[in-house]
């Protein structure tokens, strides 16, 4: 995967990108990371015809050999579609403080069975979809157990 728009290198921490924080988590995950060191280097790995628009010339870039691009909007759009068709309830803008777990017999099979947000509200369900990009095994309250085995699974090879 390569990922374009890092502004850390040029302009410090505090104006740090969507990329910046993509990077910290993905180094955080021990990901396969390869930092480009030009935009020249950076327009090789494009697919030819592609244009990288003057935008892009002076931000620095990476790849992760582990991560992947999926059309998440498009399939996050089909999954609430299919929520709603089905007489689920979709709660928009809501920001989760932490998950809830099911009681099990070991913290490596515990299961989500909720979440609290952020004003203290706590919903239940029998399906909770986590969907926080490369930051899913970061979710507030995840036991280390369950992140680790989340990063197990989240990790592509090849």
């Amino acid at each position: 995967m390569l990922v374009l728009g890092l502004e850390t290198s040029q302009r410090g921490e505090q104006t740090a990108t969507y990329a910046d924080k993509g990077l910290k988590n993905d180094l955080e995950a021990g990901s396969q990371i390869r930092m480009l060191s030009s935009f020249a280097e950076t327009h090789q790995l494009l697919p030819e015809g592609v244009k990288a628009g003057p935008m892009f010339e002076n931000c620095g870039a990476y790849t992760n050999a582990d991560g992947g691009w999926a059309a998440a909007s498009s399939a996050i759009g089909a999954l609430l579609e299919n929520v709603k068709i089905l007489g689920g309830n979709v709660i928009t803008g809501a920001q989760i403080a932490s998950l809830l777990f099911e009681d099990e017999s070991s913290e490596e099979q515990k299961r989500v069975g909720g979440v609290v947000l952020e004003d203290g509200t706590q919903l239940f369900a029998d399906i909770v979809v986590l969907a926080a990009g490369s930051w899913t095994t970061s979710m507030p309250g995840l036991p280390q157990a369950v992140s680790s085995r989340l990063t197990e699974c989240l990790t592509a090879s090849g």
